[in-house]
């Protein structure tokens, strides 16, 4: 363990991400893992350096249904990344 309380941006990318938040109409939000971006301040990250949410979730979810689709396994299954770039999966 690194630190006590790991916030959620950190462990599910740390890279600086941009997504809606929760709870209704509200414009997008850019959030990174603090411990990347130390003495940094997010609105000066350039935009080409931020993964959107919604796009990186569409892309993710059209990946696995064309792996599931030629490879016989069921959609949604984890599968080890080395193992899809390999072709074992």
């Amino acid at each position: 363990m690194v630190y006590a309380a790991r916030p959620l941006i950190c462990r599910t990318q740390g890279l600086p991400i941009r997504f809606a938040p929760p709870g209704g109409r509200t414009l997008p939000v850019v959030d990174a893992c603090p411990k990347n971006f130390v003495g940094e301040d997010l609105p000066s990250i350039e935009a080409s350096s931020i993964l959107d949410q919604t796009t990186l979730s569409t892309v993710l979810a059209a990946l696995d249904m064309a792996h599931a689709d030629a490879s016989g396994r069921p959609r949604g299954e984890r599968v080890a990344i080395a193992a899809v770039l390999s072709g074992g999966a």
